[in-house]
């Protein structure tokens, strides 16, 4: 951290980024860097936290403590207990510390020639451009510099594609500056590397369970030399570690940085005092949640544990999905797949056309896509319906979209509506009790017209937790087949799963986010499709 902490003196350096996990000392870092400013190279200092509250809350039981603690600070504390305040100190010499959150009126104020962003990836994801009117503050100054302390954020805006015009205000810095990374000297071949993640090494123990055996695992655990003539082995013990960090040296590896930008960067391997443990018992957790088609703990863990950036495209869902060896023309015209149990018509309604999906399914969740596409009206998915001999409840249409009319349709021809919704579970009665389950009870409705017909609720997010375990072959088998449309294999990987901030708790939350602007209709009925199998009793969630 030595080497880190002295290019904060550095007046060369006007934008420094420290780019390190939790645990590596960035609040420690922060605390003596201000102190030295005021006491050394005196001159206003802005530090920007997450939220006015939590800005506040850091410089009472941190900040201010350790300026109590500090005896070059003690002379430099004003007595006036009015230019002592929690979130603003006038020192007598005529500097003075501003702490506050990310708000405009926060960030447009006094020149400030040291702008301190603690987290600066949470003001870079939620705060699209308030980045730049911190940076602002310095007005260019000669001794100005602006600090990003924090782990790794979003490289691209959440949804978007991964252009150069999505990118996040954190990251478009970042590629600046001369990106020094963490490096450590191998003991038995003197090789010089950074810390490597796909180096750490270690073999599953399980239990009869099936489970992890973490105490057996955590004695497999070890990093292995990058260089293949070497393959040393460091176990993970304190003393290992420690020997390895204290050969370690920053070393920069962008060629084409900006004179004047540096950024400084390790991930969780680097941190001597953190077991590896950890970190492996996140990485299986978040692994086995990617399997479930849920990439939000394995974004924690990129940006948290190895403080990178979060890529999306690198961690998509692969395009690659396997077809179940039968064509459409096997099941056509009403043939039954093996032991069927039921089949639905599930269609998404757009402006001009109707995307929909066939399928049908054992009673043991097992199931076969019949057929999918893109038809032009209401007349031939009818049409389909009778061909494939769908039960006419057992027909299912997205009225999010012109709902009158959908109404109308289902009205005329017996159909099922449905909407999709963003909470969680429904109460749903049951011969045992109330039970919830991410589904409405199929209720009657009518059109603006009076026609009378039934739609139900259809809770989107834990169906589509539901629809990637048989994606993933967690939940029996889910075909398609061999010639199916060539919409298909796009439409199912055109969302991905994230974490945002909802609800007046600010609690995180993860939902189903469409990537760009990708076509999801197929996926939308391929959803439908497994609500139909659910509220049947044929698919079960898994606990």
């Amino acid at each position: 951290m030595r080497e880190a902490l002295d290019a904060a003196g550095d007046n060369a350096i006007r934008k420094l980024h420290y780019m390190w996990p939790p645990g590596s000392g960035k609040t420690t870092a922060i605390e003596g860097m201000i102190q030295w400013r005021i006491v050394v190279s005196p001159s206003n200092v802005l530090l920007v936290g997450q939220k006015d509250e939590t800005a506040g809350l850091w410089a009472e039981t941190r900040l201010h403590p350790s300026f109590k603690k500090s005896d070059a600070m003690r002379p430099f504390m004003p007595e006036n207990r009015h230019q002592n305040r929690k979130t603003t100190v006038v020192f007598p010499h005529g500097i003075y510390l501003d702490i506050c959150g990310p708000s405009m009126t926060n960030l447009q104020e006094k020149s400030m020639p040291w702008v301190i962003l603690e987290e600066a990836w949470q003001l870079s994801d939620n705060y699209p451009g308030r980045m730049k009117e911190a940076e602002a503050r310095t007005h260019d100054k000669w001794n100005s510099k602006v600090f990003y302390i924090g782990q790794g954020g979003n490289s691209h805006a959440e949804g978007a594609a991964d252009d150069n015009d999505s990118e996040t205000d954190l990251y478009r810095e970042w590629k600046k500056t001369d990106q020094r990374e963490f490096h450590f000297e191998c003991a038995s071949c003197s090789t010089v590397q950074k810390y490597f993640w796909n180096q750490l090494k270690w073999e599953k123990q399980t239990l009869p369970d099936g489970s992890i055996d973490w105490d057996k695992t955590a004695e497999t655990i070890y990093y292995q030399c990058s260089n293949q003539d070497c393959k040393a082995e460091y176990r993970d013990t304190s003393v290992q570690r420690r020997k390895l960090a204290k050969t370690g040296r920053y070393i920069a590896t962008n060629q084409h940085s900006v004179k004047g930008h540096v950024g400084f960067h390790c991930n969780v391997l680097a941190i001597w005092r953190i077991p590896w443990l950890k970190a492996v018992m996140e990485w299986e957790e978040a692994q086995d949640a990617k399997a479930r088609g849920d990439l939000s703990l394995l974004q924690i863990f990129v940006k948290k544990r190895l403080a990178e950036f979060w890529k999306p495209s690198q961690f998509d869902p692969p395009a690659e999905l396997i077809s179940g060896g039968y064509k459409i023309e096997d099941y056509a015209d009403g043939k039954l797949i093996d032991n069927e149990a039921d089949r639905c018509m599930c269609m998404d309604v757009q402006q001009n056309s109707l995307w929909f999906t066939i399928r049908a399914c054992d009673s043991e969740g097992n199931s076969k896509q019949l057929n999918c596409g893109q038809l032009l009206t209401f007349e031939e998915a009818e049409e389909m319906r009778q061909r494939y001999q769908v039960r006419e409840r057992c027909v299912m249409v997205d009225a999010q979209y012109r709902r009158d009319y959908v109404y109308q349709q289902c009205s005329k021809f017996g159909w099922t509506a449905y909407h999709g919704v963003q909470q969680d579970s429904f109460p749903i009665p049951t011969a045992s009790g109330i039970v919830k389950a991410p589904y409405s009870r199929i209720q009657s409705g009518q059109s603006g017209g009076g026609l009378k017909m039934s739609f139900l609720n259809l809770c989107v997010n834990p169906i589509k937790d539901v629809l990637a375990d048989l994606r993933a072959g967690r939940l029996g088998r889910w075909e398609f087949p061999d010639d199916v449309c060539h919409d298909f294999k796009q439409h199912m990987n055109s969302e991905r799963k994230v974490s945002i901030v909802a609800g007046r708790d600010n609690r995180q939350v993860q939902i189903w986010q469409r990537i760009g602007k990708k076509d999801n209709h197929l996926l939308d009925t391929e959803m439908a499709a497994t609500g139909f199998m659910m509220m049947r009793g044929h698919i079960k969630a898994k606990e």
